[in-house]
């Protein structure tokens, strides 16, 4: 199954036109740190293991940022199909604007297929502020929604969707759906599509179908008051809205089987004071509180529970903003996976992971989202995929895999010289038939000796002989999904015979 899909979020003064964001840098500051960053593109594409040449460290070729498009353009947003296919989507510049999307399969550095989705009709236009979003409904179809700008017969602007039945390959021509004044988040949900206003006066959702047969004009609101920033997820088939004022967040639900266009199938689930919105996706709530903390909470169906502080370490030092998240279903319960911006750190995009807010795993630290004012998860079912890091020349991917643990250990660790021993060790998560490399060490260099693969529960073993060397064993990554991994180092020692 694929994976629960961050919602849009829009952030109204202060830079950012989506959360994953990152406060807005001076131009000239970004012109010099492109070049750089490119050049740390270059040299992380180093082989990750150099056969006979010698290797240091723990090289991870494959965390390497890759260019999606060279065009610059809008927020864009990503899902992610059954089989781990990523599509992607971005407004574009230029006059007429457009959108492009990206199919991009797990492990490949560039897009397998573009489509070009064309505004109603000549002087009508994608808006670059209004971002698009792409929904996965099952099988191949995937809708792109957008707001148009443009003269919409009957509407001076308004929600419009295109379809594709093949995976994002191609997409029919603009069709006009809604009313609505703008969109600031979407879901899918009981068979419609789901988008929620931003920046406005009041919190407006209008849902309509995939394909509508004429533009629906009906819309709840929710909330009455300022809505600056807003998202959107679906929860056992209902709708979580989530906004804020610029200093309170709200959520309203409405439950599965409900009129989504009727203002009463809302019902208000929780309020946080003086704390804004960074996401929100399945039952994971993620809200700023500002001075780099940010707070994780569930829904339990009725309310939310208790706040998790997010530990993001010495915070004065890290500096953390641009708090986002995305929560997958390929464990019980869900994982969620959190990413935010170091400031302190050269805008690095780093993560943690939790199922219950109170145990998380450490810190993962990845390259510079710099060039980007938007970062957005996109991860399949097993936490894999990448971040976009759309709204930025180029837009760039950072890809986001999953460790594998190696541990090893000898039959014995010293033998007389001449004689063997067994060297054994375990993969984990468990991934057969994938290869293993033992490794020697010489000169401070390690050196390829031969390979294994991985038995049913990631097991392998090497026969070792009896001579004085250091040894470790890389597991192979798999292409997509997870990192090379690297076990610990044990030592031989062989000592004369009597």
């Amino acid at each position: 199954m694929a994976s629960t899909i961050v919602t849009g979020l829009k952030r109204q003064g202060g830079g950012a036109a989506r959360t994953p964001s990152v406060s807005a840098r001076a131009r000239s500051f970004l012109a010099r740190v492109a070049a750089v960053t490119l050049a740390l593109v270059v040299a992380f594409a180093a082989p990750a293991l150099a056969g006979g040449g010698g290797m240091r460290g723990d090289p991870q070729p494959e965390l390497a940022l890759f260019v999606v498009s060279k065009a610059g353009g809008g927020a864009g947003s990503g899902a992610v199909l059954s089989d781990g296919t990523m599509v992607l989507v971005a407004p574009t510049g230029g006059d007429p604007r457009t959108a492009t999307v990206c199919v991009l399969h797990p492990g490949d550095r560039s897009c397998a297929s573009t489509a070009t989705l064309h505004a109603y009709s000549k002087g009508s236009e994608i808006d670059t502020i209004d971002e698009t979003e792409i929904l996965y409904r099952g099988s191949n179809d995937v809708t792109v929604v957008g707001y148009d700008i443009g003269y919409l017969p009957p509407f001076d602007g308004g929600a419009v969707v295109f379809n594709s039945t093949n995976g994002g390959k191609s997409f029919s021509a603009e069709t006009v759906a809604g009313n609505i004044s703008s969109i600031g988040a979407a879901t899918y949900a009981g068979g419609e599509i789901v988008v929620a206003t931003y920046g406005s006066g009041s919190l407006n959702v209008q849902a309509f179908p995939p394909s509508p047969s004429s533009p629906v004009t009906a819309m709840a609101t929710p909330r009455s008051g300022i809505v600056e920033n807003v998202g959107l997820t679906t929860y056992k088939g209902g709708v979580l809205v989530a906004s804020d004022d610029g200093t309170n967040t709200y959520v309203e639900y409405a439950k599965a089987g409900s009129d989504f266009n009727d203002s009463s199938s809302y019902s208000p689930v929780g309020t946080f004071a003086n704390q804004t919105l960074s996401a929100i996706s399945g039952d994971a709530l993620l809200t700023n509180a500002g001075g780099g903390v940010a707070y994780l909470r569930f829904f339990d169906g009725s309310s939310f529970g208790s706040a998790h502080a997010l530990p993001t370490g010495d915070t004065a030092e890290v500096e953390p903003t641009g708090f986002t998240l995305e929560e997958v279903n390929g464990s019980v319960p869900p994982t969620v996976h959190v990413f935010f911006v170091s400031r302190g750190y050269g805008y690095d995009i780093m993560s943690e992971t939790t199922k219950n807010g109170k145990s998380w795993s450490p810190i993962a630290t990845y390259n510079t989202a710099i060039t980007s004012t938007d970062v957005v998860p996109v991860l399949n079912s097993q936490g894999s995929g990448i971040c976009f890091e759309s709204a930025g020349m180029p837009t760039y991917a950072q890809p986001i895999l999953n460790p594998q643990a190696v541990h090893i250990s000898l039959a014995k660790s010293e033998v007389t010289d001449g004689t063997s021993t067994i060297l054994s060790g375990t993969v984990k998560p468990a991934t057969p038939q994938l290869k293993v490399t033992l490794q020697r060490r010489s000169g401070g260099l390690w050196y390829d000796v031969t390979t294994a693969k991985q038995g049913k529960a990631g097991q392998f073993s090497f026969v070792i002989p009896g001579k004085t060397d250091t040894y470790r064993v890389v597991s192979e990554d798999l292409l997509g999904y997870y990192l090379y991994g690297y076990s610990n180092e044990v030592t031989l020692t062989a000592v004369p015979k009597a």
